[in-house]
């Protein structure tokens, strides 16, 4: 039990070091010796729980995209109000990559040219693809206003909270992005829900919409 114990140790030391250093600086600019001297592990003991730093990262990788999956789930389940999930459904993601050192590194690989492997494209057309089925139900069922399409405005709010992740990236770190979240929905709901939706929604929600 203690070999155990101290097997998780090190690979949880190697886990948050990494992330930290792929969020400063990249996957291409990370090396394993500033991974191995962060996490202060041996060569030897890196190698016993991940077979390279490609590896490393796809981990990484892999635990963002779990916390997203969780995230949809949770909100699919048993939703009523397609709108109101697609808002709920993404302060959740920036609530994640604010709060998870591991999932913030995981989104800035999987966006990463030159990272391991190439599934930025894949991820962000399935996600996209996820708010315009809900969007296009909230137009079904009369929550946005005449002549929005749900396409565009998905397009629109996948791109706006990639934008807002890397602004945040590039200047304060994780801390910003509810913030710029919220004044994304502040900016673009009212314009594209009914009137009787938006002032339901922010009665509710006040902190969510910067009310």
């Amino acid at each position: 039990m203690p070999q155990q114990h101290r097997a998780r140790v090190t690979r949880e030391a190697i886990v948050l070091a990494a992330a930290r250093e792929f969020a400063r600086l990249g996957f291409g600019a990370t090396s394993l010796n500033v991974i191995l001297e962060r996490s202060r592990v041996t060569k030897g003991a890196f190698y016993f729980h991940f077979p390279s730093k490609e590896a490393l990262a796809q981990h990484l990788i892999d635990y963002s995209r779990r916390g997203w999956a969780e995230i949809e789930r949770h909100r699919l389940r048993g939703a009523s109000d397609p709108l109101q999930t697609v808002v709920l459904m993404v302060d959740d993601y920036a609530r994640l990559l604010t709060e998870d050192e591991l999932a913030w590194a995981g989104i800035r690989l999987l966006g990463e040219d030159g990272g391991p492997g190439d599934l930025f494209g894949a991820w962000y057309v399935s996600w996209e693809g996820l708010l315009s089925r809900l969007l296009a139900d909230a137009a079904r069922r009369g929550l946005l206003r005449p002549g929005v399409e749900p396409v565009d405005l998905a397009g629109v709010i996948a791109a706006g909270v990639v934008g807002a992740r890397a602004v945040s990236h590039g200047t304060s770190g994780s801390g910003e992005l509810a913030e710029r979240v919220t004044r994304l929905w502040r900016v673009v709901l009212p314009g594209v829900a009914t009137e009787g939706w938006w002032n339901e929604f922010q009665g509710r929600n006040p902190a969510l919409v910067g009310a």
